[in-house]
């Protein structure tokens, strides 16, 4: 069998943001169910990103190894996680404007840690 090679991590995060909004869990009330995927979605994204084990990992501990590595972006995702703990383990209501600018942020984080590679393949010219 061909194994199906995997998206880039930024792919796959922006994939899996997309089809955990389509499930409408938050329209079902299914909160802390929509905060425990998009907490695992960056988790993963950041694993991927980074090489940094972070399933079985408390965000404190996540946070600290991307300070170990000198990772820019830290506090965003600390924030990030931090919330979407107080949801899962706090039992916290966050309203739909919060709950959508956490979709927004996470994206925003993505976006932000994706490296940017350069896209042309010609040599810089020397002046």
């Amino acid at each position: 069998e061909e194994a199906i090679p995997l998206l880039p991590p930024e792919e796959e995060a922006h994939k899996s943001i997309d089809e955990l909004v389509k499930l409408n869990l938050l329209q079902e009330g299914k909160i802390k169910d929509f905060y425990t995927t998009l907490s695992d979605i960056v988790r993963r994204y950041v694993e991927r990103r980074f090489t940094i084990m972070t399933f079985e990992k408390t965000t404190d501990e996540i946070i600290y190894q991307m300070r170990q590595k000198d990772i820019t972006c830290v506090n965003n995702l600390k924030t990030l996680l931090y919330d979407f703990d107080l949801v899962k383990f706090a039992k916290l209501i966050p309203s739909n404007a919060e709950c959508n600018g956490h979709v927004l942020k996470t994206r925003n984080f993505i976006d932000e840690t994706t490296s940017k590679e350069d896209v042309s393949s010609e040599p810089a010219e020397v002046k």
